[in-house]
């Protein structure tokens, strides 16, 4: 491997000045992001990938990483790219014809979904841009949760980080109507606990279709952010208590980014994370120095404010 720059010799020749794929070692379509761009994982003779996603311009008939690098496609190679994207398509296509579709016409959102078992599902979610560009997405033996929040993460994007009320409303009354359709109870108790609409009674069914405890909102005393050893073995218990947990950018010194945004990050870590037990929201990374409490700890919060009731 060379570093993140290649220079001749792999899977790379330099025509005219430029740096050429001869051919791909492997090449797997991973999203269609629209306008003729796709997320393609490849893997190229003499070039590290250092972590980035490379995007196909098929148009333009280059792919280009998150650092800048720039390289472009040889006939063989596009042709791999476009066989790639073919097989995409096809199991997107694949997907939703078994699938149910609900639509988010607001946020130009659409999803395809089929229950894949007791606990997963199969999904594709479709998207549109301000341009017209579609977008395909596919979702693979993923929990209902997965679904649910990127329909809320989509809406945010667009709403600078907030969910509406009003929307929430919208996606429980659109996953509610599948469940009926259906015929699928689990599915309808999953959507109303995802969109804070489940009620005291029914907590205890979500609980056992989860197979572990909800954490509940804490009262307004319990307002702050706590720093928690924790690690991503706890994710799945917060986010189906309904946290919402940003991911913080943590670069390893390799990444082509690292000397760039070091500043940003070289004092957190992701063995901390911090949590507020009111507003159930936080971010899986913290200061590496002062003080923080065992996730155990956290838990006694929750045991604390039940003997206050």
């Amino acid at each position: 491997m060379t570093d993140n720059i290649p220079g001749a010799g792999g899977g790379i020749v330099f025509i005219n000045g430029r740096r050429v794929v001869k051919a791909f070692r492997s090449c797997v379509c991973r999203a269609v992001e629209g306008g003729g761009v796709y997320d393609l994982s490849c893997g190229i003779d003499g070039v590290a990938d250092g972590g980035h996603t490379l995007l196909y311009f098929e148009k333009f008939g280059f792919i280009e990483r998150a650092d800048g690098l720039r390289l472009t496609l040889s006939e063989d190679a596009k042709e791999t790219a476009s066989g790639a994207i073919r097989a995409y398509r096809a199991r997107a296509e694949e997907i939703e014809r078994g699938a149910e579709k609900v639509s988010f016409e607001e946020i130009k959102l659409a999803f395809f979904i089929r229950r894949l078992s007791q606990t997963s599902f199969d999904a594709v979610m479709e998207t549109e841009s301000g341009s017209g560009a579609k977008g395909i997405y596919i979702f693979e033996a993923v929990p209902f949760s997965r679904i649910i929040k990127t329909v809320f993460s989509e809406e945010s994007v667009r709403r600078d980080g907030l969910v509406s009320p009003g929307f929430k409303k919208r996606v429980c009354a659109a996953f509610s109507s599948l469940a009926e359709k259906t015929g699928d109870s689990d599915l309808l108790l999953l959507t109303r606990h995802y969109c804070d609409c489940a009620s005291f009674e029914e907590n205890g069914a979500v609980e056992r279709l989860l197979g572990h405890k909800i954490l509940p909102v804490l009262p307004e005393e319990f307002d702050r952010t706590y720093v928690v050893d924790a690690d991503e073995s706890f994710r799945p218990l917060l986010e189906d208590s309904n946290y919402v947990l940003s991911r913080v950018m943590i670069l390893s010194p390799d990444h082509a980014f690292y000397e760039k945004y070091k500043d940003d990050f070289i004092h957190l870590t992701r063995s901390r994370w911090a949590l507020n037990p009111h507003t159930r929201s936080g971010s899986d990374a913290a200061e590496k120095d002062g003080p923080s409490m065992p996730f155990s700890e956290y838990l006694k919060l929750f045991e604390k404010a039940d003997k206050k009731v």
